[in-house]
């Protein structure tokens, strides 16, 4: 699997009234910080990888609980960080090559975070979006990585597409203001 880098300071992560992981509920652009984002190692392209500036905010619902060890991430990219859209083909020949942002996503429901993890699968969503783009319907992708936050390593995520104004213009047509 690839390996996703992201870089921020750590009082943009952890202070205890500000930091974004450790207020993991907070929400909108206020709670928005400044940060790198970095791909290596990717074989599904000739380019093996990319880095751009980014924001980063927490997200999910119950994953931002302070009872759950891991908290899911959006990413944005916009031009007060870098070049305003990544420019990358994130999932391969088959998908957009352009974006305004996307989910890193871990495991909350049915994993090991959860109940002890009897029923953790990793494979579930997935396998069920993978599923529906195979039958010729609109679907998110998502791919497996590794995620290193700040060098450490920080476990397994997916790089999400997320069900947004975005993700119709792209796959849809038209521009962005079509959708809700």
């Amino acid at each position: 699997l690839p390996a996703v880098c992201v870089t921020a300071g750590l009082p943009d992560l952890f202070h205890p009234t500000t930091g974004i992981y450790v207020n993991a509920d907070g929400h909108g652009r206020s709670w928005e910080r400044p940060g790198s984002l970095e791909l290596i190692g990717d074989s599904t392209t000739a380019e093996g990888g990319f880095q751009s500036g980014c924001g980063l905010r927490m997200r999910g619902g119950v994953s931002r609980r302070d009872s759950n060890p891991k908290h899911g991430w959006r990413v944005f990219f916009r031009k007060e960080y870098g070049a305003g859209k990544l420019q990358y083909p994130v999932y391969g020949g088959g998908g957009a090559a352009e974006f305004d942002g996307f989910d890193l996503q871990c495991a909350q429901n049915y994993s090991w975070s959860r109940d002890g993890g009897l029923t953790y699968n990793a494979l579930r969503e997935i396998w069920s979006r993978d599923t529906q783009l195979a039958m010729g319907q609109p679907a998110t992708r998502g791919r497996f990585v590794h995620l290193f936050l700040n060098g450490l390593y920080w476990g397994l995520h997916q790089i999400q597409e997320r069900a947004d104004a975005s993700f119709g213009e792209s796959r849809l047509g038209g521009d962005d203001e079509d959708f809700d």
